[in-house]
């Protein structure tokens, strides 16, 4: 399933080799969600069963790219604020998944990305560079998402 091959599920199975029975792993993420939805989504996760997990990942940038810089900004820092008012040990990152030349990354979100991280001091993984550092592929010509080995560098970058 495609879940099981992005670099969310591919370092936990990592971690999971040295700390065994302590990872849980769950992708929250649904076709078509910007951060916008995934905002609530966050608080009413914590809410409901009183944990996120140590490692909470913010990637929407695909989904984001389709809607305005304003939304953006807007859900991903209610989102981070969501998560800093609620949970305040989890280590958050948040990832910027667009190629460097797509039309979605023109509207920029890698930039809106960019300036929350840094105005919160997390860290930012933008896959696109995390490919050129590697020499790998990000993806094919006209795609959105990244290859399997872009998968495979970043779930290494955050291992």
């Amino acid at each position: 399933s495609p879940n099981s091959c992005n670099y969310g599920a591919i370092l936990a199975r990592r971690l999971r080799r040295t700390f065994p029975a302590k990872i849980f792993y769950h992708n929250y993420a649904e076709s078509g969600a910007t951060s916008a939805f995934h905002a609530q989504q966050v608080v009413t996760t914590i809410d409901t069963h009183g944990f996120i997990g140590d490692l909470v990942i913010l990637d929407h940038s695909t989904n984001d790219g389709k809607t305005n810089e304003e939304a953006v900004g807007t859900g991903l820092e209610r989102s981070i604020r969501g998560l800093r008012c609620k949970v305040t040990d989890s280590t958050v990152i948040v990832s910027c998944m667009l190629p460097e030349k797509s039309a979605l990354r023109s509207k920029d979100v890698s930039r809106v990305y960019t300036a929350k991280a840094t105005h919160y001091n997390l860290t930012l993984i933008d896959t696109y560079s995390v490919s050129k550092w590697f020499k790998g592929v990000f993806s094919p010509p006209g795609a959105f998402h990244p290859e399997w080995t872009t998968h495979h560098y970043v779930a290494d970058m955050i291992a």
